[in-house]
């Protein structure tokens, strides 16, 4: 029995372009917060994840932070990302450059997040990968945004937004 695809097969993730993200915790722990009154109230965990995501384009001149909104048990985010260097550089590995792709980009951020949380001694694991959709067009991005927007208030609704797929 086979694994299932994770990625885009033949497409080059260090390429520019819209990303929408979804990190999870382990095992859907809600590390992050709660929800009340249909907003999310960040718990220390969620507080260090939005501070480390916020701080992203600072660490990475090559991104730019889109809509995200970070839930319970997971965060969903729309990264916009600008292929930098030579072609020739990037294009250097046969399994492409490990340093300025989307997957090091969250690689970073994750363990970011792990890190800071270790330090202060609180409880924190990732679920160990994600999930990524290139999004090629603006009514899709649209789309994505609105759902990232209602996320809160959609989360644990039977039938909301939360329990149906992304855009």
């Amino acid at each position: 029995m086979g694994t299932k695809r994770l990625r885009k097969l033949g497409w080059d993730y260090s390429s520019t372009a819209t990303y929408f993200i979804t990190v999870s915790t382990y095992q859907s722990k809600p590390y992050f917060g709660k929800i009340v009154d249909h907003r999310v109230v960040l718990s220390e965990q969620g507080q260090i994840a939005k501070e480390r995501w916020e701080r992203t384009p600072h660490l990475a001149p090559n991104v730019s932070l889109g809509e995200y909104a970070i839930m319970p048990n997971h965060m969903h985010m729309l990264v916009h990302f600008k292929r930098t260097g030579k072609i020739e550089e990037l294009n250097a590995s046969h399994f492409g450059p490990q340093t300025k792709n989307i997957s090091s980009l969250i690689r970073g951020f994750k363990a970011s997040v792990k890190s800071e949380t270790k330090r202060r001694g609180l409880g924190f694991k990732w679920h160990p990968r994600f999930h990524e959709r290139v999004v090629f067009d603006e009514e899709a991005i649209q789309n994505i945004e609105r759902y990232i927007r209602n996320n809160p208030e959609n989360y644990g609704k039977k039938g909301g937004e939360e329990n149906s797929s992304p855009p």
